[in-house]
């Protein structure tokens, strides 16, 4: 096994203990609904190797055959819970979501400490 980074061989770590249970809870209370689970479900499809998601909400609804303000709707419900944040990216000029690297994260506990700081930032910055 090498370091190299095979598209192939991707992998995302869902956190059973941490939030995960919560966003079960939310969906028991009604508070998120199941397609927001199938919109999370495919960001975390695209989350790449830096833990970023370089999606669009047109895209996303295209893929998972729901209408844009559909997409748009759970996006909100998912930003609301803390699940995900987007960013803005001044050097290309475009967005980004990062999700809460509590509820799914790539790599190991720096790269996950490093996108909580910046899931964090961008947190505060939205408040």
């Amino acid at each position: 096994m090498s370091g190299y980074f095979d598209e192939a061989d991707r992998f995302v770590m869902v956190h059973q203990a941490q939030d995960l249970e919560g966003l079960l809870a939310a969906l028991a209370r009604r508070d998120l609904q199941h397609r927001d689970i199938s919109v999370l479900l495919a960001m975390i499809s695209r989350m790449d190797r830096t833990g970023k998601v370089r999606v669009t909400a047109l895209a996303l609804a295209e893929q998972l055959e729901m209408a844009h303000t559909v997409c748009i709707g759970s996006i909100s419900r998912l930003r609301k819970h803390a699940v995900l944040v987007k960013v803005y990216d001044r050097q290309s000029g475009s967005h980004y979501f990062i999700l809460n690297p509590y509820v799914a994260s790539i790599g190991g506990p720096q790269t996950r400490g490093h996108l909580w700081a910046q899931f964090k930032a961008a947190l505060e910055d939205a408040g």
